[in-house]
């Protein structure tokens, strides 16, 4: 896959999956605009910063960004992570984040792919089952596997899910567009507001 290929999956991940308005949010949830930025407040969770870029943003107006995100959770003593990846610019976020008090965690991996290269008939390994979840049972044991993996309680994504599933254009089954990509991020603390930064590795198939 060549250099233009892998650019094109990246911009496309970042046009379907970041910044983006949300639909109807779940109850106590909100979302407020911020610049490039958007900021999500109220999950059980905590709360999260998205954006597709920033516009362009450096020096002491990035400073000063950052700093309102950090006052604006700290006013609620409210959790939070900024959603980093390694191709945001500029280069030097992940120092200015730093400085403002976040502390990367574990680094995960963006893993994307055209469709087409990848797709096939599923085969699940014995005693798994794909079907499509329909039940509020359902979306509590998707909570509670949340729970469980991230080690914190998420028991509100059943709630999230329930109440309209997802802040993409998507189901609550998660129906995949023409290119998706599978995200991860890894995570920091904040000393003061147990905020959070993500960043993100990029691997194309």
């Amino acid at each position: 896959m060549s250099s233009a290929d892998v650019a094109e999956l990246r911009a496309v991940h970042d046009e379907e999956l970041r910044g983006r308005m949300p639909g109807p949010l779940p109850r106590d949830v909100r979302v407020e605009q911020d610049g490039p930025l958007l900021r999500y407040r109220g999950f059980t969770f905590g709360g999260f910063i998205d954006y597709r870029d920033l516009g362009g943003l450096d020096g002491a107006a990035l400073d000063e960004l950052i700093e309102r995100q950090v006052r604006a959770f700290a006013a609620d003593g409210e959790r939070f992570e900024w959603k980093l990846y390694g191709h945001d610019l500029p280069a030097d976020l992940p120092d200015r984040l730093r400085a403002a008090g976040f502390a990367a965690e574990e680094t995960e991996t963006v893993v994307i792919a055209p469709v087409a290269a990848i797709a096939a008939e599923p085969r699940p390994p014995a005693g798994v089952t794909i079907r499509e979840v329909t039940s509020r049972a359902d979306l509590e044991r998707i909570a509670a596997l949340q729970t469980a993996v991230w080690d914190e309680d998420i028991s509100g994504t059943a709630d999230f899910l329930e109440d309209g599933g997802s802040t993409a254009p998507s189901s609550r089954t998660g129906r995949t567009s023409r290119r998706r990509a599978a995200a991860g991020t890894s995570r920091s603390t904040h000393p003061t507001t147990a905020g959070r930064s993500s960043s993100g590795s990029d691997s194309s198939r």
